[in-house]
């Protein structure tokens, strides 16, 4: 009776390894989760404009251009540093984020999407600072 007791819940837990598993490969599924290890919508990040997104996608490295209206504000000039191929699987760029009186910069990690366009996204982490 014992061994009954024990093959059971050994059954059980495989079971329910079995339906987690099932349950988190759905959880982020269709075609929004192509990218190389499945890219949950929170991590996506804002999407950027048309006029942003043709920047980001053509401009040379540490090119710069004004813009109106943005994600990040009006009248700000945006920098692109140079464009790297990231784990998601996708491509991104670090951008520099200055108002146009200067008083105000800030970096920001754009990435693009499955769709052509890019996004702001939240960065997973960051480089240590020199010491």
């Amino acid at each position: 009776m014992y061994r009954n007791i024990e093959n059971f819940a050994k059954l059980s837990v495989g079971a329910l390894a079995v339906v987690v598993l099932a349950g988190c490969s759905a959880w982020g599924g269709g075609s929004e989760s192509a990218y190389a290890g499945g890219v949950s919508p929170a991590s996506k990040g804002q999407a950027l404009s048309a006029e942003v997104s043709a920047f980001l996608a053509q401009s040379a490295d540490y090119s710069t251009q004004a813009f109106a209206n943005t994600y990040w504000g009006e009248s700000v000039d945006v920098t692109a540093n140079e464009r790297y191929f990231a784990a998601s699987g996708r491509y991104c760029r670090e951008v520099a984020i200055n108002t146009a009186t200067g008083a105000q910069s800030s970096r920001w990690l754009t990435c693009e999407t499955n769709k052509g366009q890019w996004a702001a996204v939240r960065p997973l982490s960051s480089p240590l600072a020199a010491q």
